[in-house]
């Protein structure tokens, strides 16, 4: 589970990464709608960021409870987004934050496999 954890929050900062670069070709000119998909690619970044300081100490009961409520919280905004307007790069954060969120409540418990 530590690999899996691990590799989908890399998987979500680089979903991150190329939702900011395509951003600024998908709007043409600085627009509150740029900063609104910007900040959404800037979001998956935190929110993988903070799954890897989860990963520094998994059995502090704060630590866990602040990543998984980020990891539910980002959940129902993919939930939405794919609701509104079904596209692939939605179904990857939704698969990707869903095992972050499996992933983080297996390691605090302590039912993670070695790996």
């Amino acid at each position: 589970m530590r690999l899996l954890h691990i590799a989908f929050s890399w998987v979500l900062i680089m979903i991150g990464v190329i939702h900011i670069i395509f951003g600024f070709s998908t709007f043409s000119g600085f627009s509150i709608s740029l900063l609104w998909f910007l900040g959404s690619g800037l979001a998956m970044i935190f929110i993988s960021l903070i799954n890897f300081l989860f990963r520094i100490n998994p059995h502090n009961t704060l630590a866990f409870r602040l990543c998984e409520t980020g990891n539910l919280l980002m959940l129902i905004f993919i939930i939405a987004i794919n609701i509104v307007n079904l596209m692939l790069p939605g179904v990857l954060g939704l698969i990707s934050v869903s095992v972050l969120c499996l992933a983080t409540h297996k390691t605090y418990t302590g039912k993670n496999t070695p790996a």
